[in-house]
Parts: structure tokens; C-alpha cells; sequence
């Protein structure tokens, strides 16, 4: 991983530059107890093959971190899916 800081506030921000995922980035935050997770990414296939759809990996973290996850996916453009 690479990139690893903060850019805003109130932020962590991530950027994978290996792996079958090289390239995806991530933005995380929280508000009060709700985790939110934005994933840049340049692939929707390879992304969606690899780590599944949105609905099923939102309450898999959820689980994971113990608390609510909301996730937006993006283009790495910034444009929505």
C-alpha cells in the first residue's frame, strides 16, 4: 500500500499498488458510530469478482467492525457506478 495518509480531517486515505486490486483507493471516515468507506475503483468486474457487490460487503464489514458501514464505489474518476 502506498499513499497512506490524511488528506482531509477526519480522514484516512489508502491506495493499493499491487495485487489483483492495484490501484483501488479508499477513503474512510466515521460519523458518530457509522463507519464510511469510499472505494475508487478501476475495474467494476475484477472489484466485484474479487470482493463481491456492494449490499453483501457492506454487512460483512459490518460484522467485522461491529458497527454500521455505508459504501460508495466509484470510478477511479470519481464518477458513481
Amino acid at each position: 500500500m502506498r499513499g497512506l495518509g490524511r488528506r482531509h480531517p477526519g480522514t484516512l486515505d489508502l491506495r493499493l499498488t499491487n495485487g489483483p486490486l492495484a490501484g483501488l483507493e479508499i477513503q474512510a471516515s466515521a460519523q458518530a458510530s457509522l463507519l464510511c468507506l469510499n472505494i475508487k475503483v478501476a475495474d467494476r468486474d475484477t472489484f466485484e469478482r474479487i470482493v463481491g457487490t456492494r449490499g453483501p460487503l457492506e454487512n460483512q464489514l459490518a460484522a467485522i467492525f461491529n458497527r454500521p458501514v455505508a459504501l460508495t464505489l466509484q470510478q477511479l474518476n470519481g464518477e458513481p457506478w
